[in-house]
Order: structure tokens, then sequence, then C-alpha cells
């Protein structure tokens, strides 16, 4: 993840909670059609890398 974080604001500052963690930045990911990843883990293992990124809260382009 990036070390900028973007639109670091809280997302609704009248529901403030205590208990919050900003996920806002930079993440790689995969499109998995056929569910591959879930069935092999990938959730499990960090090392794996992905050949996308994206830059939440914004969508893929």
């Amino acid at each position: 993840m990036s070390a900028t974080i973007p639109r670091p604001e809280f997302p609704r500052p009248d529901f403030e909670r205590q208990e919050w963690l900003n996920l806002n930045g930079e993440w790689d990911f995969e499109f998995d059609d056929e569910n591959i990843g879930e069935k092999d883990g990938w959730y499990k293992n960090r090392e794996i890398s992905f050949s996308r990124k994206i830059t939440v809260p914004f969508c893929y382009q």
C-alpha cells in the first residue's frame, strides 16, 4: 500500500467510530472469474503478487 492515503477523511463524520480502519490506498488485485484464488487459498498467502493495481476508493478502469 502507498505511503500517501487518497481521501484519508472519515467517510461519514456524523457516524464516526473508534474502531475504524481506513483501507484507502493502492492495492494489487487480479480478476479471477474461475474462483481459482478462493480454491487455492490466495487469501492465506501474502507472498502472491498480482498483475493489476487499483487505487481505493476508486473503481478499476
